[in-house]
């Protein structure tokens, strides 16, 4: 698998708008288009993701295979998304990308979601999180067993979403994660902060892997 950007945005549209994300992603960056009921949500995803590459940043596109192919013909997308209730949707379709990423809560989900052809696993969360705030962290140990058994069977990397903040960067990346996730915490941090996230924070063969 080519090299993955370090830093990743699942958007949310109600929570940070799409058009400030991309003004404050630094080149290089990643982020995923999820907005399922966004009105003329395929044109909408068209006009960002154009913003999007003429910024340099990678696109994905969640639950849509479809848009997503369509995109990839115009070089406005690198791949998809699968959240963990779309898995079960279009598996020949997702096998037909480079990139193809999805969600993972637990072993069984990741490794369902591998089989699947994902090659990229957004692993949360790893910290508690406003979005899901009764949802319980895994915790970066809970986290690192997940991957290992995952890694057993399957070559992925992994991205690490919830509760992401400067504070906790360094935990992260010694535990043999791939990079990173955020929403929110985009907002409160300054541009010269995430471009140099962006360039130094990951390196390839992250120790404890």
């Amino acid at each position: 698998m080519r090299s993955i950007s370090r830093l990743w945005h699942p958007s949310d549209n109600k929570r940070l708008g799409i058009k400030t994300v991309l003004r404050l992603l630094p080149q290089g960056s990643a982020w995923i288009f999820r907005e399922y009921d966004m009105r003329n949500r395929n044109a909408c995803a068209g006009r960002f993701a154009l913003t999007a590459r003429s910024k340099r940043l990678t696109t994905l596109i969640a639950a849509s295979p479809k848009l997503a192919w369509r995109l990839r013909a115009r070089r406005l997308a690198a791949g998809t998304h699968s959240p963990a209730w779309f898995l079960n949707h279009a598996p020949a379709l997702h096998r037909r990308f480079l990139l193809k990423s999805a969600a993972c809560h637990t072993i069984r989900q990741g490794l369902r979601a591998a089989r699947y052809g994902a090659n990229l696993l957004l692993i949360s969360p790893i910290y508690s999180t406003a979005s899901h705030p009764k949802q319980r962290p895994l915790g970066l140990l809970r986290a690192r067993i997940i991957m290992r058994e995952i890694r057993k069977k399957h070559q992925v990397r992994f991205i690490a979403l919830g509760g992401m903040d400067a504070s906790r960067f360094r935990a992260v990346q010694h535990s043999g994660l791939d990079g990173i996730a955020a929403i929110q915490w985009l907002s409160r941090v300054n541009k010269t902060k995430l471009n140099a996230l962006e360039r130094n924070t990951y390196r390839r063969g992250a120790s404890q892997r």
